[in-house]
């Protein structure tokens, strides 16, 4: 298997989660590994749940030993209920006008749930997330450290999708190739390309999907320029177009018709529009400047 094998052939995906993973995007397995998490659970400070406290934002995993579905008397509000259990106390989790979780939870469960901590007749916590865990998956890519969230394609959960992007990596991810000269990896300090994108899905701490993510985008603009270079290089020799006599009289009138002196960068643009206008390609240039900076004036000398 390598990096561009249609992802179609992997298995577990088949036909229908191709198609759905095309309609993302996704056509090979390098598509799969540059399709990044739109965040991040940080699963790295799992805490015991006698040490958490009212107004706590905290991570908890533990065993359901009661499930309750009911709704409150005074504003018909619906709470579904999962009590947790771990070796050192219990705790309930609470989601507000949630019916479709019932048919999630079992009795016996581990879940992993991180939320807000607040005390209302008993120690609660408000999930903002959550996850069911297997057996012994308290170590697992689910369950540990920085987790990846993505955007799933229609025909996948996030556990199955989060478990194909990890063993392609760990399949195929040797063969990702560097792009980055290396004196801009050492001058800026990035990592290896491999090394990048396995810290987008799986970093170890958010400091390291900063990192990477500074790298991939950096890319993204390097690959831009170079695309964009040899554009032009390909059009300065293969579209010659009639150049235009600028001399100093004509440069002299235009500049006597505006009742104030340019300023320094103005006529810096002005001499690089010459040169351009001069030459035997087309001219493509972008204007870019503050309220203020007098690009109007650019453009009425161009």
């Amino acid at each position: 298997m390598t990096l561009f094998d249609p992802v179609r052939y992997r298995k577990g995906v088949g036909p229908k989660r191709s198609a759905a993973l095309g309609r993302a995007g996704i056509d090979t397995l390098h598509d799969l590994l540059t399709y990044y998490p739109r965040k991040h659970y940080d699963r790295g400070d799992v805490r015991p749940i006698r040490d958490v406290h009212p107004g706590d934002s905290a991570t908890l995993l533990g065993k359901i030993i009661a499930i309750r579905d009911r709704r409150t008397s005074r504003k018909m509000m619906h709470l579904f209920e999962v009590e947790i259990k771990d070796s050192t106390g219990s705790i309930t989790a609470v989601w507000f006008n949630q019916t479709h979780l019932k048919h999630l939870f079992r009795m016996g469960d581990r879940v992993i749930v991180t939320g807000q901590v607040q005390v209302f007749r008993e120690l609660q916590i408000q999930p903002a997330e959550f996850e069911i865990l297997g057996e012994g998956e308290e170590d697992s890519l689910h369950a540990q450290g920085m987790v990846p969230v993505y955007t799933v394609p229609d025909s996948f959960g996030g556990r199955g999708f989060r478990e194909l992007i990890f063993s392609v990596f760990k399949e195929v991810g040797s063969e990702v190739e560097e792009v980055l000269p290396e004196k801009i990896l050492q001058s800026r300090g990035f990592p290896g390309r491999q090394q990048a994108l396995q810290r987008m899905h799986f970093p170890s701490s958010p400091a390291d999907f900063s990192e990477a993510r500074k790298r991939m985008a950096y890319e993204e603009f390097f690959l831009l320029q170079c695309y964009l270079g040899l554009k032009q290089g390909q059009r300065r020799k293969l579209t010659p177009d009639v150049s235009l006599r600028i001399g100093r009289s004509l440069d002299f009138r235009i500049r006597s018709l505006f009742p104030f002196s340019l300023t320094p960068a103005q006529d810096r643009v002005m001499t690089e529009l010459r040169r351009d206008l001069t030459g035997s390609w087309p001219m493509n240039r972008l204007l870019q400047g503050d309220v203020g900076a007098g690009k109007t004036v650019v453009a009425l000398y161009a």
